[in-house]
């Protein structure tokens, strides 16, 4: 069989230019397009300038045009499985990282109080090397005893775009965070100010810097994003940016060990479905001030990390007994005196059905206020209407939903009224002959005392639990 033929210059050169291309936020273009529109720059650049993409072209000659692995970019498939290697111990030592966290504060009796630090960025663009230009940056500081107790947050104004960027960084504006772009961006512009600040409020001290844990599909954006304002300030190896799905699981397994030693996440894909779920999504009063009077809370980096920090308090603190305080661990027009307690999500809940409404919390199964509810306001895709962040509280509905909840047997309880369930409402076999729905009344769930933790429920019977509505 015949040799393939060797690369000339030019085609190195079209997957450098199909590689920033493809950086900048344009679609996947192929081969032929790429040729084409290529072509006009390679013919205007000198000697030199091709000089290094000749030297590529000679080396694949010189192994026969197949002496290294390439992929359809040109990049070596050796890079890509080291590089994917390295991404996958990186991600493993930092959930080692927070397992060890979370024994140790388990072991001291220290679990509510364990700081946790909750990270989000906006940015305008990505420039030709795939760096992002940050717009906003927020940090929480947040705990089950406290809540959300420390905040930082700060616009950034990052400088002049990359040439050719303008554009991008407008549609990227206009669709998330809608901040004005450069040269009118609004913030910070000096990035060592940034730097001190960062590192101030997460208390580094010539050391590894906590864990920070972000939105799943953003880690690899915000690492991005740390580096380029830490510098050589903080390194790689010090530098550990996790998935807050991660952190929520490993977190709520550790709680529920304190009560009934139950586990009512399956999976780290239960802790990931409520955050992309994000019922908080439209409450007014967590957000920046721009983002607050120019109504879009949904898109503010600050308001994200609060709204992650109340669903997480949402699930976690009544395995400790921790009465949730408005403001901290709920939106500030929670109503936490409710009676109604929270069953968790079944594993066998599909995708589609239980979390088609949105007129409830299914954190909570609070029946939600018209500023935080996501279909009242302009149109929606579904028919609906769209939340305007402006509306005020006291608009919201004083409907209450008799939730039953389950209680263990071998636990007798004055509130219990001991009456079966009925066997094919409940889907996990195993926990059938041990606990029966009973109504809940009188006192709040969380006065029974440590050992009453949440156990499985099924939302495509019950909708989803709650600890009471929104005032």
């Amino acid at each position: 069989m015949p040799k393939k033929p060797a690369k000339n210059g030019f085609f190195f050169y079209m997957l450098e230019w199909q590689q920033r291309a493809e950086a900048s936020g344009k679609k996947k273009l192929s081969l032929a397009q790429v040729q084409e529109q290529a072509g006009p720059s390679w013919t205007a650049m000198n000697a030199v300038q091709r000089a290094p993409y000749l030297e590529k072209a000679k080396q694949s000659k010189l192994s026969g045009g197949d002496g290294v692995k390439l992929t359809s970019q040109g990049i070596p498939v050796s890079q890509i499985d080291a590089e994917r290697r390295e991404k996958e111990e990186h991600e493993a030592a930092i959930i080692n990282r927070l397992k060890a966290m979370l024994e140790t504060a388990s072991q001291n009796d220290t679990l509510e109080s364990l700081d946790f630090f909750i990270i989000s960025f906006a940015y305008f663009c990505v420039n030709s090397d795939g760096d992002y230009l940050p717009a906003e940056m927020a940090v929480v500081r947040f705990n089950l005893k406290d809540g959300v107790h420390a905040k930082l947050h700060m616009l950034i104004n990052p400088g002049c775009l990359p040439l050719g960027m303008a554009y991008d960084a407008q549609q990227h504006a206009n669709d998330d965070h809608q901040l004005p772009t450069p040269p009118d961006a609004l913030g910070e512009s000096d990035f060592d100010i940034i730097n001190d600040k960062l590192l101030q409020f997460l208390g580094y001290n010539n050391g590894r810097i906590p864990l920070l844990f972000t939105e799943r599909d953003d880690v690899a954006k915000v690492e991005n994003m740390l580096r380029g304002i830490f510098g050589i300030s903080v390194t790689k190896d010090q530098l550990g940016v996790g998935s807050l799905a991660d952190m929520f699981f490993h977190l709520k397994r550790a709680t529920e060990k304190q009560g009934l030693d139950t586990q009512t996440f399956g999976s780290v894909h239960r802790a990931q479905l409520l955050i992309t779920k994000d019922i908080y999504d439209y409450t007014v009063g967590i957000a920046c001030d721009y983002h607050e009077t120019n109504c879009n809370v949904k898109n503010c980096a600050l308001s994200r990390c609060v709204r992650w920090g109340y669903v997480i308090a949402d699930n976690c603190c009544m395995d400790l007994c921790i009465e949730l305080q408005p403001g901290k661990h709920v939106p500030a027009n929670a109503d936490t005196t409710s009676q109604y307690a929270t069953p968790a999500y079944n594993s066998n809940i599909s995708s589609s059905g239980a979390y088609d409404t949105d007129d409830k919390s299914y954190v909570s199964f609070a029946t939600v206020s018209r500023v935080t509810s996501p279909f009242y306001g302009g149109s929606s895709s579904n028919g609906g209407y769209r939340a305007n962040s402006t509306v005020p509280c006291n608009d919201s509905t004083d409907s209450k939903v008799d939730v039953k909840r389950p209680v263990k047997l071998e636990y007798e309880s004055p509130l219990s009224v001991g009456e079966p369930m009925a066997k094919h409402q409940h889907r996990d076999l195993d926990l059938q002959s041990n606990y029966a729905w009973s109504a809940v009344s009188g006192t709040s769930s969380t006065s029974r005392g440590r050992g009453r933790g949440l156990l499985l429920g099924d939302l495509s019977v019950l909708g989803a639990a709650g600890r009471g509505k929104l005032k």
